[in-house]
């Protein structure tokens, strides 16, 4: 009797170390199917500066700054079509904690579910990784004196890629409309030839952008436009037929100048005097509340 007593002790005991192995390897698989998140959030830096995360590529001058990659873990199944944002957003930190100030944007951005290697993985994860960019600093225009075309162009496309390079314009895919205030001669404040000239010229190039919508010049239309665009020419000096053109673009939603450029023009026709037009005098970080003062607009 005793001996079977303790045979079945051992067999007890035997069981019961058996049981808790069995436990201990089932609590160890279950960690080890948990997807982590990475890197650690609590390791990153949040962004001081807009950045822009887009599945898109931007075709906005830029420089190459390597790799962004994230993971973020600890979803169940049914989380992932909800969380691609808060993916994006440790991409976002990431990237910024990786490259610091010298990021504005990560583009052509792949989110992909991940599952942890193992037969009793509890949770799951979603990958996200792209390219890390800087914008280029967009020029400002020329001080080299060109014909009224080439200043044209020169100055429109400079204040292009400022725009840009704006993080609102660089997130999104939408069309935003511009209404063009008739541009002027400086100081006189009247049209004349060569501003109309300049005018025509410089909606030609804006018309070609297919993100940019000209709007009639209408106060009406002006409450739908995004931007409102102002233009001068000024003569450098009496002595010399040059010219200092000067574009100034103004979101009517804050008054703020978003972006300006200038060029030189040389051989323009005539700066006779012309037409008076409504205008305002703008430069960067100035805010326009002319349009809340009921202006009289000119209508074509």
């Amino acid at each position: 009797m005793t001996s079977a007593r303790m045979l079945l002790g051992q067999a007890a005991s035997a069981a019961v170390r058996w049981l808790a192995l069995g436990v201990l390897l089932l609590l160890l698989a279950s960690c080890a199917g948990v997807q982590p998140t990475i890197p650690d959030p609590a390791t990153l830096q949040t962004p001081t500066k807009d950045v822009v995360v887009t599945e898109r590529h931007l075709d906005v001058p830029h420089q190459v700054l390597g790799p962004a990659d994230a993971t973020l873990g600890g979803l169940r199944e049914a989380d992932l079509a909800g969380s691609a944002d808060a993916a994006k957003q440790l991409l976002r930190n990431a990237a910024y904690t990786k490259y610091g100030d010298r990021l504005d944007a990560v583009m052509d951005v792949k989110v992909t579910p991940v599952t942890p290697r193992g037969w009793f993985a509890s949770s799951r994860g979603l990958r996200v990784e792209g390219v890390a960019i800087a914008v280029t600093p967009p020029t400002a225009g020329s001080a080299d004196a060109l014909d009224l075309n080439e200043a044209a162009d020169v100055a429109t496309r400079a204040l292009i890629s400022q725009l840009q390079a704006l993080p609102s314009f660089l997130g999104s895919t939408d069309r935003y409309g511009v209404v063009i205030d008739p541009m002027l001669e400086a100081p006189s404040g009247q049209q004349t030839a060569a501003t109309r000239l300049l005018e025509q010229q410089v909606a030609d190039r804006l018309g070609a952008y297919p993100r940019l919508q000209l709007l009639p010049f209408q106060i009406s239309r002006l409450r739908e436009a995004q931007y409102l665009l102002t233009g001068t020419m000024r003569r450098v000096a009496p002595s010399q037929d040059v010219f200092q053109i000067s574009l100034a673009l103004t979101d009517t939603k804050t008054g703020t100048v978003v972006a300006r450029a200038t060029a030189r023009a040389r051989g323009t026709p005539a700066m006779s005097s012309g037409t008076a037009a409504f205008s305002a005098a703008v430069s960067a970080g100035s805010r326009l509340y002319c349009w809340k003062t009921n202006p009289m607009f000119l209508q074509r």
